[in-house]
């Protein structure tokens, strides 16, 4: 009998244990979101069908000096088989003048006649080879192949720009959770007060007044907590959405500090060298000396072979038709000056490059050292955040211990105690406003997508 109830309080344990972790949260790190927004972000997805379809593109470029080979054929069957005529005789039917004489004239009249096949077959085979463009398949290749890079590098814009929206998201849940977890502390020290008071009150040491205005300070600090779950709910659903997750029944993991050379030199080569502002223009450069090199080719001829196999008869069979085979070549002479025009256009679109590239690269200097600014900014400020709040938390106490001996007003506590609250709420946003610089410097100098994919790698293993 007891080794029965034994073995139904296992069960019943077990089966709570089981509950028990299947209601658990999901603990997410920063590196799972990110995988969760490579797998589900429609915007990447997109980039990445534009990426397929370029490629598509360049194989069809590929192909510019392909063959094309036409197959067409007919059937043709007749109600009644036709008659040919076998035989004939002259028939005299005058004469005519013919260089001064007069001759007879003759008609050819059929006499005898057999019948043929009711069944017709008529088929033709062509096929066209360019043998040369004049360069053009050539480079329409090196530009397919150009289209294919831009679309490369947008797709990592796409991922980089994705990514700094994930941070922000995923920060401010963690923002949002410590100013639930401030908000609940606080109301705990609010109760704790609220109780010497009510003491006091009881006693007869302090009017009623005193009592309600504490109540009152209750009050407002659990609407606070209220606001705070819902402003809370909200940040989660959002950062839900982005990942595209069913469910905002997760918690997330304080991310660690991401490594970084605070060099400013060294923050600006990076930049020029991974920014997609920068490696767009270098690429829509290259793009237009191809066109320019399309351009030219203009007037260069062009050759083509064409071939034409035919067949018609009765039966289908091919050993007697017709085969032709025509080489044919074409330049053009003048297109009334289009050409011209346009290369001075690319020449025209080449220089806003160039002024565009410097003009970028003077702003994203000013991003980067404003990055970097900000880092040290956020820094001294959660020091400083972290010394008030030891100064806070001294002044609370001091105040709770001269309200107990009749030193202090209740109201003294109260300005402590809110005061100590801002102060914590000030240092928790302050730090994650921290890191949030750090991974913003990360952004400005295009190197977002490179950490999480080290991140990614090095967890994985």
């Amino acid at each position: 009998m007891q080794k029965n109830k034994f073995l139904i309080i296992f069960s019943i344990a077990i089966l709570i244990v089981s509950i028990t972790i299947e209601l658990k949260a999901e603990e997410l790190t920063l590196k799972d979101t990110a995988n969760y927004l490579l797998k589900n972000s429609s915007q990447l997805k997109n980039a990445t069908n534009d990426i397929e379809l370029s490629n598509l593109d360049l194989n069809l470029a590929k192909k510019g000096l392909s063959p094309e080979v036409t197959l067409q054929a007919s059937y043709t069957r007749l109600g009644e088989a036709p008659e040919t005529p076998t035989e004939y005789v002259f028939l005299e039917t005058g004469t005519t003048e013919f260089q001064g004489f007069t001759v007879p004239k003759y008609q050819l009249i059929p006499v005898e006649f057999e019948e043929v096949s009711q069944d017709n077959y008529n088929t033709t085979l062509s096929v066209n080879k360019p043998l040369y463009l004049g360069g053009k398949v050539k480079n329409s290749i090196k530009l397919s192949e150009k289209v294919v890079d831009l679309n490369k590098l947008r797709y990592e814009q796409t991922l980089n720009n994705t990514l700094n929206n994930l941070i922000q998201a995923y920060f401010n849940v963690l923002i949002k959770e410590d100013l639930v977890d401030i908000q609940k502390n606080s109301l705990i020290l609010v109760n704790s007060h609220l109780e010497n008071v009510r003491k006091n009150y009881e006693a007869g040491l302090v009017i009623k007044s005193d009592l309600n205005q504490v109540k009152i300070e209750v009050n407002k600090t659990k609407q606070s907590i209220l606001s705070a779950e819902n402003d809370l709910k909200i940040a989660k659903k959002r950062l839900a959405d982005l990942l595209k997750l069913d469910s905002n029944d997760y918690t997330l993991k304080k991310p660690e500090i991401p490594k970084f050379n605070k060099e400013l030199d060294f923050l600006l080569e990076k930049a020029y060298r991974n920014r997609f502002e920068v490696r767009s223009i270098l690429l829509n450069q290259e793009i237009q000396d191809i066109n320019k090199k399309l351009e030219n080719t203009l007037y260069k001829p062009s050759f083509f072979l064409r071939g034409n196999y035919s067949f018609e008869g009765s039966n289908l069979d091919f050993n007697n038709g017709n085969l032709t085979m025509t080489v044919s070549g074409s330049i053009p002479l003048y297109d009334g000056n289009k050409s011209k025009i346009k290369q001075k256009k690319i020449e025209l679109e080449k220089k806003s490059l160039d002024n565009n590239l410097s003009q970028i690269k003077d702003s994203i200097a000013t991003e980067v050292m404003a990055a970097l600014y900000k880092i040290d900014q956020n820094y001294e400020s959660f020091n400083i955040a972290k010394e008030n709040e030891q100064q806070a938390v001294e002044n609370y106490n001091q105040a709770v211990n001269r309200y107990k001996n009749g030193v202090k007003t209740s109201l003294d506590v109260i300005r402590a105690e809110t005061n100590l609250k801002q102060i914590r709420i000030s240092k928790n946003q302050t730090y994650k406003q921290y890191l949030i610089s750090i991974y913003n410097l990360l952004y400005q100098t295009g190197t977002l997508n490179n950490y999480f994919e080290e991140v990614i790698l090095n967890e994985s293993k």
